[in-house]
């Protein structure tokens, strides 16, 4: 039996989304082996060293610039296993992590470090952006993924509506070593912020290491570190939402950290109006913008704010990220048609 175009579209969008969550469940349990690594004479002060390996759903790209060769191939094999190290403990994918265990049993004694620091920052942002920012999120969106899997169709209003009586971080109770739900059948997901979190403890070893010049790209949460070997900055480029081959803007950074967000990342349907940044006071798929870039000190508060200003729509994310300008953040708001609004956002390069 021949399959109609738009279901052909739909289930190929289905086997994405299915296969980009497979790869942030196996992140948990390793980092893969280096897809690239390359060292080589960058000029007569510095070598050039490079590594690119799989994890966390993307591509993971590593540079650097030191005088020894060996001391920044040291440090990146040291900066890999600390992102495979965290990756295990904030993983909500893997039943076997810290998170998945809390996920299952809604509470989890000695609270590692790392995901309590995660989970604290989490509960700061909640309460920043008014509730635009709530990793309690997961039921939502987990039932949008079985639905769209089962049935290619958004889950019924009232199934949403049950599913959002178990979303509000004001349920996440967090203590000094232990992390609980108030609410049954609670669970979180930290996709919004962990992997900015992952990479500024990863550019933490590399800093560590002596290393003066590094930037890391997770497919997209991007931290530089210092300039490139020639003093000159790094030029990154915005993705075209509407086109991932296509660069939408250079811009010139000499530190800290840019990341994007947006309905082109994961999505449910063809025409992306289903996607995986859900708002938490709705229950349905943000609309109104297309992709959010945010500028911040480091990659966890740019992860974050970028999907939370993405939540908020053009008025309230433009307002929010021009009350976060003496934080250092900048933003970059695309709505379609490819209207942009700026807040403090750089030239182009």
């Amino acid at each position: 039996m021949s399959q109609d175009p738009g279901e052909a579209k739909q289930d190929m969008t289905r086997r994405h989304f299915v296969a980009i969550s497979a790869w942030l469940a196996v992140g948990a349990k390793t980092l893969g082996s280096p897809l690239g690594a390359a060292a080589a004479r960058f000029n007569r002060e510095f070598y050039q060293v490079t590594g690119s390996r799989m994890c966390m759903g993307t591509f993971v790209n590593l540079t650097m610039f030191d005088p020894s060769k060996e001391r920044a191939q040291a440090a990146m094999e040291k900066a890999f296993e600390e992102m495979s190290r965290v990756i295990g403990i904030l993983n909500c994918h893997d039943d076997s992590t810290p998170v998945g265990f809390l996920n299952r049993t809604g509470n989890l004694r000695d609270l590692p470090p790392e995901l309590h620091a995660v989970i604290h920052s989490s509960l700061r942002f909640h309460t920043a952006t008014a509730g635009a920012f709530d990793v309690t999120i997961k039921p939502v969106l987990d039932l949008y993924r079985a639905s769209f899997e089962k049935t290619h169709r958004p889950p019924d209003e009232a199934l949403v509506k049950e599913a959002m009586h178990y979303v509000g971080s004001q349920n996440l109770h967090l203590a000094t070593h232990e992390v609980s739900f108030r609410q049954d059948r609670m669970e979180i997901t930290l996709d919004g912020i962990a992997k900015g979190y992952v990479v500024d403890r990863t550019m933490d070893v590399v800093r560590s290491a002596g290393i003066r010049h590094a930037m890391i790209n997770a497919g997209g949460d991007i931290r530089v570190l210092g300039p490139k070997g020639n003093g000159t900055p790094w030029i990154i480029g915005v993705q075209d939402p509407l086109n991932k081959d296509k660069c939408l803007q250079s811009i010139r950074m000499i530190s800290g950290a840019v990341a994007t967000s947006g309905n082109y990342e994961v999505y449910f349907d063809q025409e992306r109006l289903y996607h995986h940044i859900i708002s938490p006071e709705r229950g349905l798929p943000a609309v109104g913008l297309t992709s959010v870039s945010v500028m911040a000190p480091d990659a966890m508060t740019a992860d974050a704010l970028s999907t939370s200003a993405f939540v908020m729509g053009t008025v309230e994310g433009t307002k929010f990220l021009q009350s976060m300008r003496e934080n250092g953040v900048r933003g970059l708001i695309i709505a379609p048609q490819q209207r942009r609004f700026s807040i403090d956002w750089p030239p182009a390069a």
